[in-house]
């Protein structure tokens, strides 16, 4: 079956509630849309991300996803390359960090928050305390060795930011040598704006989600990523997501067809030039960034019902 030809399947799915989560697409033309995962088992997938994680499952025509605010997580089948690519971690921000750790520790997940966060911050059952910027963090590795981070933001009365047992989008991680060049690439991609930035990672913002993508080199990370180096040892360079449990990221883009035209005329070459999936009347297309990050644009995800 051809990429376009899943896709069409894939899409056909989607036309239920679940489609609706994309909230943010309303505040502009460019969003943050999905991750489509390479995965072993859908089945443990669907439990991880839907039992575990508490998302909403949906039935894409022959395969599978799970719906969260903000963002879809689509399952092919497949087993993923095991290596570091560009695209180091998946966010969410959640409200009842304890308990969600809880339940995943007695769903047999590996936590791995004091190996995966910078020494600086405590740790104590399994989540750290990042007091500095409000917020408590946890990471957990799932099927396939996809990792997760969970965080829970505080407002200054240290209250949760989320509503109450809601889990959405926070953001997407890139890791990079020359992370400045990569977020200066998606700034001229899609139009994302300058968002937080620190000491230890750089962040854009999009509509309606802010800091929403996240670039950082592997031993300058907020948290140490995967593969992060020893101090004597060389940092490796992060792979492609092609073929990883991340295969690509999707963006939802209004006028896609337009905007596929204006990244032509900016130098961008495409993968897969703009088209329409009339079955469902959905464009896409796609793009890989220079450093092998697969990116699938889309046109009409948000507005299904």
């Amino acid at each position: 079956m051809s990429m376009i030809a899943a896709l069409a399947l894939a899409f056909f799915g989607l036309a239920s509630p679940a489609a609706a989560q994309l909230v943010a697409a309303k505040e502009g033309p460019v969003v943050f849309g999905h991750y489509h995962l390479r995965v072993t088992s859908t089945d443990a997938h669907q439990k991880f991300w839907g039992g575990a994680l508490g998302g909403r499952a949906m039935t894409l025509g022959p395969s599978q996803g799970i719906a969260f605010p903000n963002v879809f997580v689509l399952l092919q089948q497949g087993p993923p390359e095991q290596k570091t690519t560009t695209v180091d971690h998946i966010a969410f921000q959640v409200s009842g960090l304890p308990a969600i750790v809880q339940r995943l520790r007695a769903g047999g997940y590996a936590l791995t928050t004091r190996a995966d966060v910078n020494r600086m911050y405590r740790v104590e059952d399994d989540i750290a305390d990042v007091t500095g910027e409000r917020m408590s963090v946890a990471f957990v590795t799932g099927p396939d060795g996809v990792k997760v981070e969970l965080i829970e933001r505080r407002n200054a009365a240290r209250e949760p930011v989320a509503p109450a047992h809601q889990m959405g989008l926070d953001h997407v991680h890139f890791t990079a040598q020359d992370f400045t060049a990569m977020k200066q690439w998606y700034m001229n991609a899609t139009g994302a704006t300058i968002g937080n930035q620190t000491y230890l990672y750089k962040s854009l913002d999009l509509p309606g989600l802010p800091s929403v993508l996240q670039f950082s080199r592997l031993e300058r990370a907020a948290f140490e990523l995967t593969g992060s180096p020893g101090p004597n040892s060389s940092p490796p360079v992060p792979a492609g997501t092609r073929g990883s449990v991340v295969d690509h990221i999707g963006f939802e883009v209004k006028g896609l067809e337009a905007f596929s035209r204006e990244m032509e005329t900016k130098g961008i070459t495409l993968d897969v030039p703009y088209r329409r999936v009339p079955a469902v009347g959905i464009g896409v297309a796609f793009v890989s960034d220079p450093w092998g990050t697969y990116i699938e644009l889309t046109d009409g995800l948000a507005a299904l019902p």
